[in-house]
């Protein structure tokens, strides 16, 4: 079963990430170890200045803009999840950037993320419905490695219940018997900009 209603973690997601965005300030190949053939993924040398806020999210850690700030996560996660979440500074009438990292050890999610641009396909869905962002373009999957863990990732393009344009870029990788799994969504007129930044803080992600 390949569609996002039969996934054991869209559901999941659909009911965590609008927690997570709305406490934000939201308007009505697998992964594994990383082999030679991956490229790793390193911040744009532009914007490596704008990311001066050290974060930790679980066994791993990356840098961040400065203005973000944490956002407190959901009560009652499933079982065998831990997720960290954080939101930078949106212009009025716009959502502010959000960055998500979960870890899942849950078997079925295990599983499931075997293929993994199936798996983060149903993972962004679950995260962007639930906040009525329409999904219009998912860009073709790449591979890479953050921290020396191989990674699949696409960008995703749409627009916002406001109207607004959305912009995003979702990684998943499968290490050490978990799937980690990696989110950022961008909103309105500084949307293209903002994800580009948020690649940049992704690239520096790595284990603590």
């Amino acid at each position: 079963m390949t569609t996002r209603n039969n996934t054991a973690v869209s559901f999941r997601m659909a009911l965590l990430a609008a927690a997570v965005i709305c406490a934000a300030g939201c308007s009505s190949s697998p992964g594994g170890k990383g082999t030679s053939e991956e490229s790793a993924w390193t911040p744009d040398p532009q914007l490596v200045d704008q990311l001066k806020q050290a974060v930790e999210a679980g066994d791993f850690r990356l840098s961040l803009p400065l203005k973000f700030t944490a956002i407190d996560v959901p009560r009652g996660l499933p079982a065998g999840m831990k997720m960290s979440a954080w939101k930078g500074e949106g212009k009025a009438g716009e959502a502010p950037p959000t960055l998500s990292v979960s870890a899942f050890s849950d078997g079925k999610v295990v599983k499931e993320a075997a293929n993994m641009r199936q798996f983060l396909v149903n993972y962004s869905a679950g995260v962007t419905e639930s906040t009525g962002i329409k999904i219009s373009r998912r860009e073709a999957t790449e591979s890479g490695q953050l921290g020396g863990i191989g990674f699949s990732r696409f960008k995703w393009s749409g627009t916002a219940a406001n109207g607004t344009d959305a912009r995003g870029v979702v990684y998943g990788a499968i290490d050490n018997g978990r799937v980690i799994a990696i989110i950022a969504m961008c909103f309105g007129t500084s949307a293209e900009t903002q994800n580009k930044l948020m690649e940049a803080a992704i690239a520096t992600f790595k284990r603590r």
